[in-house]
């Protein structure tokens, strides 16, 4: 049987920013988002070509297990393409955090 590493909700509390309003530009993306907030509050932000992330405050995928990563919601619905992809309308409201997808191996 394969182990599997769980990550527990207080490892990854640290790494979300509370709620704040944000001002961005015409046509910015959620990414674009992202990355000034994090510069903004000193958290590290690991990507590959703007299209995936793949660590944010030193909380990288595969870290909570193979099948883990980084995922994105906006007004509550789960967002199946890159950040830098996705351009944000007035109003809306960018969720994230690190989603596991448990695999049986017996």
């Amino acid at each position: 049987r394969r182990q599997r590493q769980m990550c527990k909700e207080t490892d990854i509390a640290p790494y979300l920013l509370s709620n704040e309003a944000y001002t961005a530009e015409q046509g910015a993306t959620a990414f674009d988002v992202l990355k000034v907030l994090c510069d903004e509050n000193g958290i590290s932000l690991k990507y590959q070509r703007k299209t995936y992330i793949q660590g944010i405050g030193g909380l990288n995928e595969k870290d909570c297990g193979g099948s883990s990563g980084w995922t994105y919601r906006v007004n509550g619905e789960l967002i199946k393409k890159p950040a830098s992809s996705y351009t944000l309308q007035n109003g809306d409201v960018i969720e994230g955090g690190m989603l596991q997808i448990q695999m049986n191996d017996e």
